[in-house]
């Protein structure tokens, strides 16, 4: 029999971290909200989510400068597996709070590698960073329709990690490599004035989502078809932008997602199809704000998430209007062509090089 080889493709390893993120995300949910549900207080459970978000988001960008520097990304998600795992079957009378602490620091480690090896080679497109931030979203939704999905998926977290992602050494083998020309910081206009706006664009967005109520969401089903059909969006929205543009597939996806939800928001169908809509939206901001720092993918993706978690928790002290969403969606169209108008007047060229054995 022979031994398994991974194939050294960009879509392969992406899809296989997409998995892992499904994985990872669904293992840390189920701990924190399912399986010490018994053991703690309500409070305490509260206390436990932030040190998690705290330690995930904070230690995402300290990461994030070690994996811009580490040849195989790999190393850092095998590390992040392990941090995970361990977090996962750690007995609590060794302490919850190690246990909670470790399951960031995998979580943490895992996004910082593997949003730094897709984005290095996704040469502009949304479509690998779509599936794993999609991953991510339906990992929690399994998690929150059954917590023993974490029994489940912790096995498989593993197994997903134990290949090794050969992609790196795909030009000395003699395959085709594209590179991708983009403008340096110095060229391209009102610069710093794009990376402040769209983080702050992608944080009003997790707020809006954060202060979604919908009247008909009174039971965990529900919970769970809400939050699988924004991990969907999250996946297929990528693809889409690709396809049609970052810039139109923004629009499309705010201004048909936002009309949806504000006009029909007692209605279960065409509220789950206007979440669906707007979350095709985040992978593209992210893949637009990444293209601003081309050199630190991973740290754009940790600033995007920080970014995420403060539009969360804005939402747990200023109350949402339903009117601001057409407000939100706006400006998140227009700051996303702002973003894109250097790259939609020609400054991308593209060289292909090619072995001259092929």
């Amino acid at each position: 029999m022979k031994a398994y080889k991974p194939k050294t493709s960009n879509s392969s390893i992406a899809l296989r971290y997409a998995l892992m993120s499904l994985c990872l995300s669904s293992v840390c949910h189920a701990v924190i909200f399912d399986h010490l549900s018994d053991k703690i207080s309500y409070d305490r459970r509260s206390m436990l989510i932030i040190l998690f978000n705290i330690v995930s988001v904070g230690m995402m960008s300290l990461f994030s400068v070690f994996a811009e520097k580490v040849e195989n990304k790999h190393t850092g998600v095998r590390l992040s597996a392990l941090l995970t795992v361990l977090g996962y079957y750690l007995p609590t009378d060794f302490g919850i709070d190690l246990k909670v602490v470790l399951l960031g620091l995998g979580s943490a480690c895992f996004y910082a590698f593997a949003s730094s090896s897709i984005l290095s080679r996704s040469q502009g497109k949304s479509r690998e960073i779509g599936l794993l931030l999609g991953g991510s979203g339906i990992g929690i939704a399994c998690a929150s329709f059954a917590g023993f999905a974490g029994h489940f998926f912790a096995p498989l977290l593993m197994i997903f990690a134990i290949p090794s992602d050969k992609y790196e050494n795909a030009p000395e083998n003699g395959t085709k490599t594209v590179f991708y020309e983009q403008k340096t910081a110095e060229k391209v206009p009102f610069l710093h004035l794009s990376l402040l706006f769209l983080p702050l664009a992608y944080l009003f967005l997790s707020y809006e989502f954060s202060s979604f109520h919908f009247t008909w969401n009174v039971y965990f089903k529900t919970q769970f078809q809400l939050l699988l059909m924004m991990g969907l969006g999250r996946a297929i929205g990528g693809f889409i932008s690709d396809l049609i543009g970052r810039v139109t597939t923004v629009a499309a996806s705010a201004f048909g997602g936002t009309l949806l939800i504000f006009f029909c928001s007692d209605d279960k169908r065409l509220s789950l199809l206007g979440l669906f809509l707007l979350s095709m939206s985040l992978a593209p901001t992210v893949t637009a704000f990444t293209r601003l720092m081309p050199k630190h993918p991973a740290f754009s993706f940790a600033i995007m998430s920080a970014s995420s978690y403060l539009g969360q928790t804005l939402s747990l002290f200023i109350g949402f209007k339903d009117i601001s969403m057409l407000l939100v969606s706006a400006s998140l169209i227009m700051i996303v062509i702002s973003a894109e108008m250097p790259f939609l007047t020609g400054s991308e060229k593209t060289e292909v090089y090619e072995n001259e054995d092929d």
